[in-house]
């Protein structure tokens, strides 16, 4: 009986090893317009050269394990733990004069998941959840200072931060049509983040000048440290708190049997308020929505030819897909999310 128990019963363990060199260098050269050397009549302008002598390297290495048990107690249910590292090496700071190479970012996940398949497996069910630990979260940003006016600069985050989220798929398929869909809430925070905010007029003018050689500590940068704000909290980038999405299509074979048939297909996507900075402001998001793409396709007997009519964005939603903030005046740049398209699709297989 004991044996019968353990037979469905796995184990996994595994590690990988990992040795990154990673080298920087930021000598700069601006070229600015000036009243005493205009640039007419051939003349060049101006020159500004940052600090030579900024080549720099570091050696990361990290052994990441990984170890896992699946329990599959029928061929119609899988229950499974995993428990795992990642590692991603550091990399230079892109900014003028910079000698600065960040530490390495780790992540320590635990997963545990149910995989189950019902009435005649006609239906799938799949739930997992998981809890993520990040230290030295790796993130950009510009402040003002530098030869420009305004430098981006390149950091771990303070402290560790939490992530617990969770998801679930669920789908059923039938003879001519499917409908998976999945559902995901996924919690992303910052547990202890001390910053300068790159928008506060404090720090866009009255601190002393930022300099990645000299004073690469952003938080000592700003006036007097009135512009640093605890982020403890606040929402990790690009992380709505809820999602989903639906696919769906219906197949209609055309009389005859040798006619090929028609596919109609959609897809619905939903997510709730996604913030693009740790700031967590309203102007530096999306508020939620739902995407519609759809398209109707058709495939000749001999699933020679194809051809599809399709459309993305079917309601022309009109959404943020990421900013960016900019010190030097308080600038806020956004790129948004594609508009309406459409078009046909053709193909012939040989």
């Amino acid at each position: 009986m004991f044996s019968d128990t353990l037979a469905g019963l796995s184990i996994k363990l595994g590690g990988r090893l990992s040795h990154e060199k990673a080298t920087s260098e930021n000598p700069s050269v601006v070229l600015r317009h000036s009243a005493a050397n205009p640039t007419v009549a051939g003349a060049l302008p101006t020159r500004a050269y940052s600090a030579a002598g900024t080549r720099r390297s570091r050696t990361f290495k990290d052994f990441t394990p990984e170890a896992g048990i699946e329990w599959k107690p029928s061929r119609d249910l899988l229950l499974y733990y995993t428990c795992s590292e990642g590692f991603k090496a550091g990399s230079g700071e892109n900014a003028s004069g910079s000698t600065i190479i960040v530490d390495p970012e780790t992540i320590r996940n635990h997963e545990i998941g149910v995989k189950a398949t019902l009435l005649d497996r006609r239906v799938s069910v799949n739930f997992a959840g998981y809890s993520h630990t990040l230290d030295g979260l790796q993130l950009n940003k510009t402040i003002s200072g530098g030869p420009t006016g305004y430098t981006t600069i390149f950091q771990n985050a303070a402290t560790p931060r939490p992530r617990a989220s969770s998801s679930r798929r669920s789908c059923g398929r039938w003879t001519i049509s499917g409908f998976p869909a999945r559902y995901a809430y996924t919690d992303a925070h910052f547990s202890d983040y001390l910053m300068l905010d790159p928008r506060n007029p404090a720090n866009v003018a009255g601190g002393a000048a930022y300099n990645a050689v000299t004073n690469p500590d952003p938080i000592a940068y700003s006036a007097l440290g009135s512009g640093n704000i605890q982020l403890a909290g606040n929402d990790v980038r690009n992380s709505p708190r809820w999602s989903w999405n639906l696919h769906g299509e219906v197949d209609a074979p055309l009389s005859g049997g040798n006619s090929g048939q028609f596919t109609l297909s959609g897809d619905v996507s939903h997510k709730s308020r996604t913030y693009f900075s740790e700031f967590e402001r309203d102007i530096e998001s999306s508020r939620w929505f739902t995407m519609v793409d759809a398209s109707l396709g058709y495939v000749d007997a001999s699933k020679a030819i194809r051809l599809q009519l399709w459309v993305k964005n079917l309601f022309d939603i009109d959404r943020p897909a990421s900013t960016f903030a900019l010190a030097t005046g308080r600038l806020l740049g956004v790129t948004y999310l594609p508009p309406r398209t459409y078009g046909v699709s053709a193909g012939y297989r040989f």
